[in-house]
């Protein structure tokens, strides 16, 4: 009788272990790819990261203005490339590449 109840237990264990992974995750990825930012918009809370991935065979700019950091990061990569940054302060930021912007080659990070 106690056999039946722990194979019953163990199978429910591991049925709510598939469900508990959790959603947040301290950074998120974008990846670059025939001058676009994928995804175009990232929401993510104040202090976590953003790790961009040049996965295309151009080189591209990561360039973010940072108010609340008061700074400009601005990192070229070549194709395989990455780079990452903490977005410390709550605002919407503009992200682009300075040599594809004026193709449109830009993305919204939502820090809230």
């Amino acid at each position: 009788m106690l056999r039946p109840v722990l194979i019953v237990l163990a199978l429910a264990t591991l049925a709510l272990a598939g469900c508990s992974g959790s959603t947040s995750t301290d950074h998120q990825v974008v990846e670059i790819r025939d001058s676009n930012f994928n995804p175009s918009t990232v929401n993510i809370a104040p202090g976590q990261s953003v790790e961009f991935h040049n996965a295309g065979s151009l080189s591209h700019t990561v360039t973010i203005h940072d108010p609340a950091a008061k700074q400009v990061k601005d990192t070229v990569l070549t194709p395989g490339q990455s780079t990452s940054y903490t977005f410390s302060g709550a605002g919407a930021y503009h992200v682009f590449c300075r040599f594809h912007e004026g193709s449109g080659m830009a993305m919204t990070v939502n820090a809230k």
